[in-house]
């Protein structure tokens, strides 16, 4: 609790006498840098439920090459899914077109999948879909990448389509226990990189990074 001392100034002209407050120690803080930010996509091929885990968002934040062409090091060291939307194009002229966004629940019995999807018949419009997490879904709380197999949510679109996530994020503190190493085969020591969304395995990917330096 923080403790304040009041100060008695002299009289106005005319007026009554002031009074302010002094705080005698600094207000406690927040200490772990926290950053929100909007990353964008474009998924270069069709994509029908693609999961999205808690490492693929550490990828997605942003890492730092420490081995040459083997290992990155992600910058945050926890996530909290904010919103997810996707704007999918018909894969042809007169075509309909499907975004989708499925939520994967909380732990077994308790919250049951939820899913949020847009079927356009339109020749010139895309499909869109904007959803932020359910209340006590899975990606709706704060991650650990760490942790194996943490489904959060799963991707439907056509190729060429636009995904937007945004996402909190704490900066790492050299917690060592809460980062986890990523793959990445063209990695040069010391540069900084953003990988796919779905590239948090290290394996194949398919959203590809817009406007942001990445390893391939």
């Amino acid at each position: 609790m923080s403790t304040y001392i009041k100060v008695h100034k002299g009289k106005r002209k005319g007026g009554k006498k002031q009074g302010s407050r002094v705080m005698l120690k600094p207000p406690q803080l927040e200490s772990n840098i926290r950053l929100t930010h909007k990353f964008r996509f474009t998924a270069t091929a069709a994509a029908t439920g693609s999961s999205i885990n808690g490492l693929c968002l550490s990828g997605v934040a942003g890492v730092i090459g420490i081995f040459i062409n083997t290992d990155v090091q992600p910058i945050a060291q926890a996530f909290r899914l904010k919103r997810v939307s996707i704007w999918s194009p018909p894969a042809a002229q007169g075509s309909n077109a499907t975004a989708a966004v499925e939520f994967v629940g909380g732990a077994t019995g308790l919250y049951g999948n939820r899913e949020f999807s847009d079927t356009s018949v339109s020749t010139s419009q895309p499909a869109y879909v904007s959803c932020r997490p359910p209340k006590d879904s899975a990606a709706s709380m704060w991650q650990d990448p760490t942790v194996a197999n943490n489904i959060l949510f799963n991707i439907t679109c056509g190729a060429g389509s636009i995904v937007d996530v945004e996402m909190d994020y704490i900066l790492t503190d050299l917690n060592g226990s809460n980062v986890t190493l990523l793959s990445a085969a063209t990695a040069a020591l010391g540069r900084m990189y953003y990988l796919a969304l779905d590239n948090g395995g290290g394996g194949g990917h398919n959203f590809v990074p817009v406007s942001l330096n990445t390893t391939f």
